[in-house]
């Protein structure tokens, strides 16, 4: 079936794109990837001066090798009136770009995994990975969660500032190689149980 990710370029009006990857939602890969777009596009971390952030959200889905499908690309034509040569998707390994809501909805009932990458807030929401309870986490896995080790990154998954990126991937990458696929994550009297997907 794969291990279908779903990476979402948003401003704060709304979804712009979106691509469907079928073997990236990985925690991993997933962290890989997004760094990828943060890397080639240097400008989302500060003013953005594009007029069409459609097109915009397009070229930052490109830069992982993500391509629109030839659907999208008419729909870009005869919807959206815009007249420019795009590359056609080859591969739904290396991404399948979606702008029509259509597309869009269908990239999202088939995801396993999610990242969303707001332009406009600079924050990145990773849901490639488990959240669970601890009563949930102690239904399914015998280790203790007092035992695990803590979530140190310093952001909660769901809010990691865009320059940030590259920092999470590398300390998802050292939790993986230390043999930690799961980490109890401590908020206040609250404790939850962060647990990679690989």
């Amino acid at each position: 079936m794969g291990q279908r990710l779903n990476i979402e370029i948003r401003s704060d009006k709304g979804l712009l794109a979106n691509a469907y990857y079928h073997w990236s939602g990985y925690t991993s890969s997933s962290a890989e990837l997004t760094g990828i777009i943060i890397k080639e596009h240097p400008e989302l971390l500060g003013e953005i001066q594009e007029d069409n952030k459609v097109l915009y959200a397009i070229s930052l889905l490109e830069s992982t090798n993500a391509r629109l499908t030839s659907d999208e690309v008419a729909y870009i034509a005869n919807e959206l009136g815009i007249d420019k040569t795009f590359h056609t998707a080859t591969s739904r390994n290396d991404g399948l770009i979606a702008v029509s809501s259509k597309g869009m909805e269908e990239t999202q009932r088939w995801e396993v995994a999610r990242v969303e990458i707001n332009i406009d807030s600079k924050l990145a929401k990773f849901d490639a990975l488990n959240h669970y309870s601890v009563e949930h986490y102690q239904e399914y896995y015998e280790e203790k969660v007092e035992d695990l080790p803590e979530w140190s990154f310093g952001h909660k998954p769901e809010e990691v500032p865009l320059d940030k990126i590259a920092d999470l991937s590398t300390y998802i990458s050292e939790a993986i190689k230390a043999g930690n696929y799961a980490l109890k994550l401590t908020e206040g009297d609250n404790t939850s149980v962060i647990s990679f997907i690989e």
